[in-house]
């Protein structure tokens, strides 16, 4: 009898198995083949962020960047308005290249970038001119490179004035990564400065984009009477800007330095002449745009003339304030 039981039960079971199996193996493959998320568009969507490169922890969501409306223009991520608009027109951001296209690829470092100091990475042999007597630097020893050529490697000594001299690989030293720092500082003062000057137009502007439109254009409140017997009458200006006084200063500062700012042969514009007051004290200013030649290039620089009974009494870099060497 109880092998006969056993029967019914092992038929049941088979026929339990024949009969719902293929139903149980299509829901499991519907849960392993789910078909992919399908990702939302448009201004509102939520956009799944999964493996990035270096990503860690789960994945996060974030929000699509919408397109901008028609006519508007975006500036550092956000809407412009048009007084922001007119002051990156009228004092751009530059642009920077990569160090090694500077550079050459390390091949063609200009004169300018010397002497540097830098720090040996290994011990370096030094000799006098003539073979007189060597010496040995130690690494970590801080030395002077002179120079560079497109070997790759630098001349050095320990002092800009010492008699002994070196040439080791650049990759003996950490000059790239010294002169790298340079770069850096560099790029940051440009951007300074030319945020410097659209911070100095909107102050001077208050509210209002004609207030600043007028300032851009190098209109500006005349000076009063009691000031004039200081600073003398206004400068003439010819219908380009151009005023022999700056250019009599230009040609002048040209003949007692050389590469001289600003140089004669690479002005860019002028600005209206103008009543103006530094340091508290009254001048006509009239600034000059011109091409600097600098160690990493050359970049558009504006440089302010400063100007008292016909003659230019002081030269001041526009961004910062400071005086031009």
């Amino acid at each position: 009898m109880k092998r006969i039981i056993w029967l019914l039960v092992l038929i049941a079971a088979g026929y339990g198995v024949w009969k719902y199996y293929p139903e149980l193996e299509r829901q499991a493959r519907s849960r392993t083949e789910a078909p992919p998320e399908e990702v939302p568009t448009g201004d509102a969507a939520d956009l799944l962020i999964k493996g990035l490169p270096g990503a860690t922890g789960p994945p996060t969501r974030t929000r699509a960047a919408a397109a901008p409306a028609p006519g508007v223009t975006i500036l550092d991520g956000k809407a412009a308005s048009t007084e922001e608009i007119e002051l990156a027109r009228r004092y751009p951001l530059p642009e920077f290249k990569p160090i090694e296209a500077l550079v050459g690829e390390w091949k063609k470092i200009p004169a300018s970038a010397f002497p540097r100091e830098v720090t040996l990475k290994v011990p370096a042999t030094l000799q006098v001119a003539g073979g007189a007597g060597t010496s040995t630097l130690e690494a970590g020893r801080k030395v002077v490179a002179l120079a560079g050529n497109a070997a790759g490697t630098l001349v050095i000594a320990p002092s800009q004035d010492a008699v002994m001299r070196g040439t080791v690989p650049m990759g003996a030293t950490d000059f790239q990564a010294v002169l790298g720092a340079v770069y850096d500082d560099f790029k940051s003062r440009k951007r300074a400065e030319v945020q410097k000057l659209r911070d100095a137009a909107r102050k001077e502007a208050g509210a209002g984009s004609p207030a600043l439109a007028a300032v851009l254009a190098g209109e500006g409140q005349p000076p009063p009477p009691a000031v004039l017997a200081k600073i003398g009458t206004r400068p003439p200006q010819r219908e380009d800007h151009t005023i022999a006084a700056v250019e009599a200063s230009i040609a002048e500062r040209q003949k007692s330095r050389k590469h001289a700012e600003p140089p004669a042969g690479a002005v860019l514009g002028w600005s209206p002449l103008r009543y103006r007051e530094v340091e508290g004290e009254p001048y006509w200013a009239a600034s000059v745009r011109y091409t600097a030649r600098t160690i990493f290039g050359e970049f558009p620089t504006e440089a302010v003339a400063l100007i008292r009974h016909g003659r230019v009494v002081r030269w001041l870099y526009a961004g910062t304030g400071e005086p031009l060497p």
